[in-house]
């Protein structure tokens, strides 16, 4: 139990984080690198999956739906710290070539039940959507206009 509530916290940080790093992002660099919600829909497929092995199950007819908000190519002491953080390795890293970190806006609409929200940060590159997953955080309450 520990566990998970250290491991909620964390990704609570993890997507503040990219929260603040979506806000930060200069409108020419929102659009960089490739839409993988087009795609392959990788980001909301990952995002399921993950939730469902964390316990957090959703119905087989649960509607997905995913929006790229926000895409910025990383620089090369951005991919070093990856590296440090060990979230990717030494070799992965020099066959990616560009590399973008990506957050996601999903939706998933079980039958019969209200819309539960995430913000997902991926990793992406030019020939691959699913580089890796870093973060998942629900939106508790959306306030909107």
């Amino acid at each position: 139990m520990g566990q998970q509530r250290s491991r909620l916290a964390r990704g609570v940080m993890m997507a503040t984080g990219a929260l603040l790093f979506s806000a930060a992002i200069k409108a020419g660099e929102i659009n960089s690198g490739p839409d993988c919600s087009a795609i392959t829909d990788w980001p909301a497929q990952i995002t399921q999956v993950r939730l469902n092995e964390s316990g957090v199950a959703f119905p087989a007819s649960t509607k997905i739906t995913s929006t790229l908000v926000a895409s910025m190519k990383m620089n090369e002491k951005q991919r070093r710290d990856l590296q440090r953080a060990r979230i990717l390795d030494k070799q992965t890293l020099a066959m990616v070539g560009a590399l973008y970190r990506q957050v996601y806006r999903i939706t998933l609409l079980p039958p019969d039940s209200k819309a539960h929200i995430f913000i997902t940060t991926t990793l992406a590159s030019d020939e691959e959507c699913s580089v890796a997953l870093l973060s998942i955080a629900e939106i508790a309450q959306e306030l909107t206009n």
